[in-house]
């Protein structure tokens, strides 16, 4: 466990809280953490227990993104060396597995927040959760990297990742900006946490201001029954510097402002942040703006059009696929029942062969001309001693 307040030029005023409890019975906590409050720089990962090494994994992405630390003043130089480390890093994961004689697969899920004078971005790659606490309000920022698999119909669907760190030579993963404000809290937590803990009881302890919340979040996954790893981070945002807004110069617009928004736009763009984008853009560029930047604006709103458009089809695309999914796991319930019917079924049928084959069997044995010889050798014994015979019934005589 441990607990920092810090306030720098880079980070404002914020709190921090990090706790991690192993899950009962497993030999090894596989979650891994760093808690750089001093920094704005925040670290959770959860090492995939199905594959080798999953706490090596999880251990490296974060040895990893601490050995960048400090990161440069300017907010895009630091977003961009945070993006460009975890590539490096996951590489450099893959690489170690696929190279070992003999080769293994390890990996492991990040959450990942870098927190501002008055912003934050957020790094994430499978099922470890970041949320924000709003106006009491607790809402996931990102989004699980996972699917529902259907499995035996007695037992709950399991989790499959569709992303992580480490398992591809390529990394994927989603990013997401947004202003911060006084009163925010910030959680990362694995699914130790989030996979225990109800929706309401979690709200109920990241707003919280007394003591150590994120040991109470890890106390209660316990208690709740939970058997896996489970780790919070909880920062809480006590006063952003927000930067003031510049005057634009008498008789025209700040274009180096304007322009410094326009990559802002860009930057969320090439990240997938398109409604953010689309609200730093609608702010970018005066009626007053030269020609140049009102041709590099329009550029960026021709191009935000196109890309909505795409995202739309996508999320139709995305939608059939859940659909399909649905579909699926009703199939294979009802071929689970189908085939728990036919094995009730089969085991009734070799119960009916059993019985023919051993009336068959008998009747071989009747039939053989040995048992015939023991039939003849018996009435044989019984005349040679003497056998009576029996005469009409009830007479005594023969």
């Amino acid at each position: 466990m441990s607990v920092d307040t810090v306030q720098t030029p880079e980070t404002g005023q914020l709190l921090a809280f990090a706790a991690s409890r192993q899950g009962p019975g497993r030999q090894r906590n596989q979650d891994a953490f760093l808690n750089a409050p001093e920094h704005g720089f925040f670290v959770l990962a959860d090492g995939i227990g199905g594959l080798d090494h999953g706490e090596r994994a999880s251990w490296a992405i974060v040895h990893a993104l601490e050995a960048a630390l400090p990161l440069p003043p300017d907010w895009h130089t630091r977003a961009a060396r945070v993006e460009a480390c975890l590539h490096t890093a996951n590489a450099t994961i893959f690489e170690t597995g696929r190279s070992a004689s003999p080769p293994y697969l390890m990996g492991t899920t990040l959450a990942a927040v870098l927190v501002g004078s008055h912003e934050a971005t957020c790094f994430w790659a499978g099922d470890s959760r970041i949320y924000l606490l709003r106006d009491g309000d607790l809402s996931q920022v990102s989004a699980d990297h996972s699917l529902l698999v259907a499995q035996d119909p007695a037992r709950a669907p399991r989790s499959m990742l569709t992303r992580a760190v480490g398992v591809e030579a390529v990394l994927e993963m989603d990013i997401r900006h947004f202003v911060l404000k006084a009163g925010d809290c910030l959680l990362l937590c694995s699914d130790g946490v989030h996979g225990v803990l109800p929706h309401d009881v979690l709200t109920r302890l990241v707003g919280d201001e007394t003591g150590d919340p994120a040991s109470r979040i890890v106390s209660e996954a316990h208690k709740a029954g939970g058997r896996d790893d489970a780790t919070a981070i909880l920062v809480r945002i006590t006063a952003p510097e927000v930067a003031p807004a510049q005057p634009a110069p008498a008789g025209g617009t700040d274009e180096g402002d304007a322009l410094r928004r326009l990559e802002r736009a860009c930057w969320e763009i090439a990240h997938g942040n398109y409604a953010d984008a689309d609200r730093l853009f609608d702010i970018t560029v005066a009626e007053d703006a030269s020609p140049t930047l009102r041709q590099l604006a329009e550029s960026v709103g021709f191009m935000l059009v196109q890309i909505e458009a795409r995202e739309m089809r996508l999320t139709g695309l995305v939608d059939d696929l859940r659909t399909v999914q649905k579909q699926l796991e009703v199939a294979n319930r009802q071929l689970a029942q189908e085939n728990a019917e036919l094995t009730v079924t089969v085991e009734r049928l070799k119960v009916d062969i059993d019985r023919k084959e051993f009336h068959r069997e008998v009747g071989e044995i009747v039939e053989t001309e040995y048992f015939q010889q023991l039939q003849r050798r018996a009435r044989d014994m019984r005349a040679r001693h003497g056998a009576p015979k029996t005469g009409p019934k009830g007479t005594g005589k023969p």
